[in-house]
């Protein structure tokens, strides 16, 4: 029942709270050094949530930003990067609390979808 979705926000430190997206402040933010020598398409790269000890996880819901085809990273700059999850309350409440999240970023693809990171991805646990 869409009802029950809530969306979460996630700060450098692990810190949920009801909240609905109301500006950046409330989304997953990313810092993007691009060391490379093509432009980082943010529309197109993703990210995945895994909760409750890696045996569930969600995928990044893009079309709750506003990035366009033409929204990038050029080479030798830096830039924010943002991702959105919806969790479900009851679950979270019940299963996911008190247990870690984990990111799993990338790959990284340029402005026409190519994989510029070669399939490498990061990933890291928010603390708690």
């Amino acid at each position: 029942m869409i009802d029950s979705l809530i969306l979460y926000r996630v700060f450098g430190s692990r810190m949920c709270e009801k909240e609905m997206i109301k500006d950046k402040s409330d989304i997953v933010k990313f810092n993007l050094e691009n060391n490379g020598d093509e432009n980082i398409g943010l529309f197109i790269t993703s990210s995945k949530l895994e909760v409750n000890d890696g045996s569930q996880w969600l995928l990044n819901e893009g079309m709750l930003l506003d990035y366009g085809n033409d929204d990038t990273i050029e080479p030798g700059e830096s830039g924010e990067f943002l991702q959105v999850y919806t969790l479900e309350k009851e679950q979270y409440d019940k299963i996911w609390k008190d247990k870690p999240f984990e990111i799993e970023f990338g790959p990284i693809k340029n402005d026409d979808t190519k994989d510029i990171s070669k399939g490498k991805k990061a990933s890291f646990t928010l603390p708690e």
